[in-house]
């Protein structure tokens, strides 16, 4: 059943020239611990293994259980964020690659995680309700490990592998983007009288900016209306889909894209109908535009643009002057870039840019894997503590030069890596998601209160949210007022 698939495996992979181009760009490249850890060897040993799985299925009638386990294994050494593709001479597309071999693996019964597999495919059949109680319980979860963790020896902790029980983990938030914000009351912002031909962004807030970490689809919110735009939230909740792609898991995948889809493009159709522009579909997470590509929404509506939070704000709010005096940040630079529609190897350059010009001095770069990846530090937790180790190695090196900003990125997935590192590292400095830490810049720490606040005082079909700036009271002396 797989023999098409095999085929055009073998044919991408087949071209590779060795020149070892990849390497340069992967944030996974770790050689000196594996060859595994070295994409152009990756694609060696992966021409080598399909071929012994063609000749095992001639010999034997399937392919032998060693062969699958070699797969998986190999297939786990990716983030699937097509850096490499980007940087290849003969255009392999390595991670497309791996996605397909874990679709493979997964029709063969050999996807290797079944508590995983059961779990997405009980959270895939009611997506709107299952997956926020589930972020809940995981939240409660996390915050009393926090506490047992306290009473189990240190020796105990060393011995397990998976960074889920082996140390203490960064909170999650309980309240989600859909109650603090009420969008029962009405899901669409305006940061004036709504006229026609606004501009307006579609926000998909996905898992992390709307369940785990609230914070971030507020600041996304909050900045878009900052730099003029009109702002559309969905009131429900739907998934990008990319955990089950990643987990092989395809045809589910389809099925939550087709509904994805069709939501959206109604969404987009009665904002059209309200006399909005909708230009942009914005994410605040990489793997999040990924699928948001892969709807193709942007045939269906020719105008649409697929854009990170950061890429659309940023060039908009350069004129916002920055709070003086704030420790320089450290910038995280995420497997999948933030900047769309730019080469991928210059996309990470253009928003360190972006945010030197923002904030009128020098960021710091931090580059290679967190060891996060999703759920791929839980999943195969001997690959991916190898990358946090190194995370918290240059970590290390960067704050011993005194560097006392926080930790910023571009990817929820991130801040959980990288808050996980920090708490081994017994360090307290925050770690912020980009869009967090513009906000703040903004508006200060208290961002989040002044802004739900603002939200919450109003409601209809369209609620008028007035920038800080007009916001602010004119009289610093005065009791603060709420403008709305």
């Amino acid at each position: 059943p797989d023999k098409e698939t095999l085929i055009s495996l073998l044919a991408s992979i087949q071209v590779c020239t060795r020149c070892g181009k990849c390497k340069l760009v992967c944030p996974m490249c770790y050689p000196e611990r594996s060859m595994q850890y070295q994409p152009r060897n990756k694609n060696m040993a992966l021409g080598m293994l399909l071929e012994a799985v063609y000749y095992s299925q001639l010999n034997t009638g399937k392919i032998d259980d060693r062969l699958l386990r070699q797969l998986r294994d190999l297939v786990e050494h990716c983030t699937a964020c097509g850096r490499c593709m980007a940087n290849c001479p003969v255009r392999i597309p390595s991670g497309e690659v791996a996605l397909s071999l874990r679709g493979m693996l997964e029709h063969e019964g050999a996807g290797g995680h079944p508590l995983k597999d059961r779990a997405l495919d009980w959270l895939v059949k009611d997506v709107e309700h299952r997956v926020p109680k589930a972020a809940k319980m995981a939240s409660l979860g996390q915050k009393m490990q926090n506490r047992i963790l306290d009473f189990v020896p240190k020796g105990w902790q060393k011995r397990i592998e998976s960074p889920l029980f082996s140390g203490k983990g960064p909170k999650t938030g309980y309240t989600n983007l859909y109650e603090s914000l009420k969008l029962h009351r009405g899901s669409v912002f305006a940061p004036r009288e709504p006229e026609p031909g606004m501009e307006l962004a579609l926000y998909f807030p996905g898992c992390g900016g709307a369940l785990f970490h609230d914070r971030i689809g507020m600041s996304s919110i909050m900045l878009m209306l900052e730099a003029g735009l009109a702002v559309a939230v969905p009131p429900r909740h739907l998934c990008c889909g990319y955990p089950l792609l990643a987990a092989g898991k395809d045809t589910a995948f389809d099925d939550n894209q087709a509904i994805t889809r069709q939501y959206l493009a109604s969404m987009l159709r009665n904002l059209a109908k309200q006399g909005f522009d909708c230009r942009w579909l914005v994410t605040a997470c990489g793997s999040c535009r990924d699928s948001m590509e892969r709807t193709k929404l942007t045939e269906s509506f020719p105008g649409l643009k697929i854009q990170d939070i950061s890429q659309l704000t940023l060039p908009r709010l350069a004129s916002s002057a920055p709070r003086k005096n704030q420790p320089v940040p450290i910038y995280h630079g995420s497997c999948h870039c933030e900047w769309a529609d730019v080469h991928k190897i210059k996309g990470q350059n253009m928003l360190v840019q972006a945010l030197r010009d923002f904030s009128g001095s020098e960021i710091e770069v931090s580059r290679g894997c967190c060891g996060e990846s999703g759920m791929g530090a839980m999943t195969s937790p001997g690959i991916y503590n190898l990358l946090r180790e190194r995370k918290r190695r240059n970590l290390e090196q960067a704050f011993a030069a005194g560097n006392e900003g926080p930790v910023i990125a571009g990817c929820p997935s991130c801040k959980i890596g990288l808050g996980r590192t920090l708490l081994a590292m017994h360090e307290k400095r925050p770690v912020l998601h980009i869009a967090e830490w513009i906000a703040g810049q903004i508006d200060g720490e208290d961002r989040r209160q002044s802004f739900r606040k603002r939200v919450n005082e109003t409601r209809g079909a369209i609620r008028i949210v007035r920038p800080t700036s007009e916001a602010a009271p004119e009289n610093p002396d005065a009791p603060e007022e709420l403008s709305v």
